[in-house]
């Protein structure tokens, strides 16, 4: 609530402040090139930001494929507040599956829960995981995710291509791929010509 928000505010400053004062000058300390004053100003102002964020009802909804770790009638529906969705979309792909998600479409709302219980009790007789409700995935065709998507969102773009690029780079070949590649590292051949 309310209080819980004020405190994440506070205390985070309380231990940025008592090092300025024991600097000798409350605008004496330079962190980053920036002075207290101004790294206290910036800290606030970005905590509050996020506390807005996550106490507030504005959010993103996405829609998700992993065609190598869940097939191709697989689809996870969920939520973020992050100010990038792709953040959350990655952070799942890195997490106890094998292969990055395919993002089939993010819809932005003022009222995410709201939507996202929404699609999920019109997706509910689909569900993948029938005994725990946190688990948002459910069985579903493309079209009929795209028909879903569109009805909510006439606006909203839809992808209907499952890339999977890791899962079918695996399918092609039995050797190992390497991440070796440094693209800062390589010049691009078109650089600097007319």
């Amino acid at each position: 609530g309310p209080l819980y928000a004020l405190i994440a505010v506070i205390v985070p400053i309380h231990r940025v402040l008592p090092v300025a004062v024991r600097s000798g000058s409350s605008c004496g300390l330079n962190i980053n090139g920036k002075t207290s004053d101004q790294y206290s100003f910036r800290f606030v102002c970005n905590r509050l930001r996020i506390v807005n964020l996550q106490n507030g009802k504005a959010g993103t909804i996405y829609v998700i494929s992993n065609l190598g770790s869940f097939g191709d009638n697989v689809f996870k529906v969920g939520m973020t507040r992050r100010l990038n969705p792709q953040d959350r979309v990655d952070e799942l792909g890195d997490a106890s599956v094998p292969f990055r998600f395919d993002v089939h479409s993010f819809i932005f709302s003022e009222d995410a829960p709201t939507l996202e219980k929404a699609l999920h009790d019109r997706l509910s007789a689909k569900r993948v995981n029938k005994v725990n409700l946190r688990k948002e995935f459910f069985y579903s065709t493309i079209g009929e995710m795209e028909a879903l998507v569109t009805e909510i969102d006439p606006t909203a773009e839809f992808t209907k291509t499952m890339a999977a690029e890791e899962f079918r780079q695996s399918l092609s070949s039995d050797d190992l791929y390497t991440s070796d590649y440094d693209a800062d590292t390589y010049e691009d051949d078109e650089v600097g010509s007319a």
